[in-house]
This record gives structure tokens, sequence and C-alpha cells, in this order.
């Protein structure tokens, strides 16, 4: 179980934050998958913050989980990204690092981009990085209707409209060559993965201009073995702080 952090919010955005005792100017930032639940992402941040040491934020957009107001696709792609610029201007930290999953893997792409020289890893899990048709993205959000914490006012058409400018502004594609991370990319593609195939993030690969380890993981798309993620995640940190 994870620990208890008090949130605190910026914009629409819940995040909660632990303070690392042996490195507390290095934070780690995650961003959950859609819808992703109301919990999604604080066991990463309370093993992260407990066994690594670091400072974690938790990140939970808009309308999901416990932040506030409606959910929007390009609100929580837009807010995530000047949160990020918020912490790295605030100067408290020597070096951010960003976890995303999934559609998180979309945001931390963008947000990973923007940050320079002092991006320390870049942690992605099945990155939604290539942006859906219409008709694709239409079966995808009638899939995960069903889920815990789907949003139920959100619209087919707003979702496709808010991926029509994401494509145009944010698309990962046009980012990733960007991104120097200091520490590395690591890549994670689960498996067995309807949502985001291997294929996809095969072809984001070549695209990267910094270290990538890549690795095929015997996962689902929810990366459902949590110990297994987390073990992963504790070993990357610590072998390169």
């Amino acid at each position: 179980m994870f620990m208890a952090a008090e949130p605190y919010y910026f914009q629409d955005l819940c995040v909660q934050k632990r303070i690392g005792k042996a490195k507390p100017k290095h934070a780690v930032v995650f961003f959950h998958g859609f819808p992703g639940g109301g919990t999604r992402g604080l066991d990463l941040g309370d093993a992260l913050h407990t066994h690594a040491g670091v400072t974690t934020l938790v990140v939970q957009y808009g309308g999901l989980g416990q932040g506030r107001g409606a959910f929007s696709f390009l609100n929580s792609v837009e807010m995530s990204l000047a949160f990020v610029k918020s912490i790295q201007d605030s100067g408290e930290y020597d070096k951010i690092s960003l976890y995303g999953a999934s559609w998180g893997g979309l945001v931390a792409l963008n947000a990973a981009s923007r940050l320079g020289t002092q991006l320390g890893s870049l942690m992605l899990a099945s990155p939604f990085s290539l942006l859906p048709t219409p008709d694709y993205a239409k079966q995808l959000l009638k899939e995960l209707q069903t889920e815990e914490g789907y949003p139920q006012s959100l619209t087919t058409e707003a979702a496709l409209t808010d991926l029509q400018v994401i494509a145009q502004h944010y698309n990962p594609r046009t980012t990733v060559g960007e991104i120097v991370a200091k520490d590395g990319v690591l890549l994670m593609q689960a498996r067995v993965d309807t949502q985001v195939p291997a294929m996809v993030n095969e072809t984001l690969r070549p695209l990267f201009k910094t270290a990538l380890d890549y690795r095929l993981v015997e996962q689902d798309h929810s990366f459902s073995n949590r110990d297994a993620l987390i073990q992963t995640l504790i070993e990357w940190i610590t072998s390169r702080d």
C-alpha cells in the first residue's frame, strides 16, 4: 500500500509530492494513462521515494482521480507541460526525470523535449506515441468507457477535436528527436498490448537521438504486474544517480 501524501493543485492538476531524503534535488514526475483510475502512479511514486530516495511528484489530470474540473485530452497535455515548466523554473531541482505510461507517455515525450539538459531519465511504458485515426480513436474510446474512472462528461466529438489539435502541436513523432536525456531513455513495451501494439513503438525507436534502452516485456497495456515494473524503475533510477 502506498503512503499517504498531501495533494496540492496546479491549475486543474492534482499533484502528490514526496520529498526524497537521499536525493531531494532529483525530482521524478509521473504521468498516468487514460483514464487511469484514481490512484494510478501513486505506487510508483511511493516506491521510488522510499527505495531510491528521490523526490516524486505524481500527477493526476484535471477531471480524473482527484483532478479538478472536466477532463480534456488537450488540457491534460498543456497543463502538464506548464507544470513541468513551473518546477523547472523554480530552481528547486538539479535534475528532473519523467515517467509516462500510455497517454502519459505522450505527455512525457512532449515534456522531455522541453526540459533540455535538465532532463535526467525518461521512462516510458507502452507510450501512446502515434496519434490514431478518427475511426480508431472512436473504437478505443468506446472500449475504454467501461473502465474505472472514465469521465462520463467527455464526448467523442470533444475528444476527436482535442486529438486533432494535439496531432498538430504536440505530436511526439515530431518532438522525440529534440530529447536530450543525460541518463538515457528506458522504453518498455508490453508484449501483450492491444491498445499500443509493439509495432507502434518499434517505429518510434529510431527517432530517438539520445541513448535508448528498449525492452519488450511480459506485461499487458496496464502493466498489471506492478512488482516487476516497480523493481525495474528502482534499478533504473538508482543505477544512474
